[in-house]
């Protein structure tokens, strides 16, 4: 006699399926999540390198785009400013769909 049934091996397997499938899935999520924060980082040790200091609302505003592909832009911009002035100028101009902060209200 088997210690569990066949319909009890396809639920089994069907459980491990999924729940490998979700753990994926929120493993994926996770590492994009870091992988953007670590982009939001760089753009803000840039700025903080070139420019020394960096207003908190830009800060805000970097830290709250979530598109990869805008956040490596801003690494190139970051890097290509003259002036924390001209990098504020440049976001706004490149990136109307950001939220509106404080720091682009005064442009």
């Amino acid at each position: 006699m088997p210690l569990i049934s066949r319909v009890e091996e396809r639920a089994m397997k069907r459980g491990f399926e999924k729940g490998f499938q979700q753990g994926f899935q929120q493993g994926l999520q996770q590492g994009l999540q870091e992988y953007r924060e670590g982009l939001q980082e760089t753009v803000v040790k840039i700025l903080q390198n070139h420019f020394e200091s960096v207003s908190p609302e830009l800060v805000a505003a970097i830290n709250a785009i979530e598109d990869i592909s805008v956040l490596k832009q801003l690494i190139d911009i970051s890097l290509k400013s003259n002036s924390l002035e001209e990098f504020e100028q440049l976001l706004a101009q490149h990136h109307s769909r950001l939220p509106t902060t404080q720091w682009n209200n005064d442009l």
